[in-house]
């Protein structure tokens, strides 16, 4: 069962609408040439004013898991579910940049 087909079956069954899902993507990077081989799903807070955190603490501990199997793997930007680009998302880029100067989206 691939991800957006969990996230349909659990609409269906409990009228729920689809979790936003915020994660890592991990490649190579030859100049212009990106070339994406993982990822990963990153935990974040939602709090009440609708600001939304990473939790950097895991973000780096999966990034060490990733780097003892994977040792030329960079982390080059992040992805996010949705049908668009939103506030919270321009929020979660200036987050990112932290790690990359410059990640994808």
């Amino acid at each position: 069962m691939n991800i957006s087909e969990h996230y349909t079956r659990i609409k269906a069954q409990y009228g729920k609408p689809n979790p936003q899902v915020i994660g890592a993507l991990l490649g190579t990077q030859d100049g212009r040439k990106i070339e994406i081989f993982n990822s990963f799903e990153l935990q974040f807070d939602l709090f009440d004013d609708g600001q939304l955190v990473i939790n950097m603490e895991y973000y780096k501990t999966k990034e060490e898991q990733f780097h003892q199997v994977f040792k030329n793997l960079d982390f080059l930007g992040w992805y996010t579910t949705g049908s668009g680009p939103t506030e919270n998302d321009i929020g979660v880029h200036k987050q990112m940049c932290e790690i990359n100067e410059s990640p994808l989206f």
